[in-house]
């Protein structure tokens, strides 16, 4: 399996979570379906500034034929600029082979 955790930050709480499309959620469920995303995992800080996701792959090809879809392409790139934009920030902090 193939484990990876970020960390997402944002400056305050009234700037809003980038958020799934239902077109990124409907394939977030076809994959879980299918047996490749085993789980994922997204947990509020008390202080609601940052937020930790985890996901568990049944294997890295799985996770890297995920992100090589090109939605999953766009969503990156749109996150990325409207990350930029308001201040918020993800980092990975951990992945690995188990």
């Amino acid at each position: 399996m193939y484990v990876q955790t970020y960390i997402m930050t944002r400056p305050n709480s009234s700037i809003p979570w980038f958020s799934r499309t239902e077109e990124i959620s409907r394939q977030f469920g076809i994959e879980k379906r299918e047996g490749r995303l085993i789980f994922d995992e997204f947990e509020l800080s008390h202080d609601e500034l940052s937020a930790t996701y985890t996901a568990m792959w049944d294997q890295k090809e799985s996770y890297q034929n995920f992100i090589d879809l090109p939605m999953m392409k766009n969503f990156r790139e749109e996150r990325n600029v409207y990350y930029n934009k308001t201040g918020c920030a993800i980092r990975l902090i951990s992945e690995a082979d188990v």
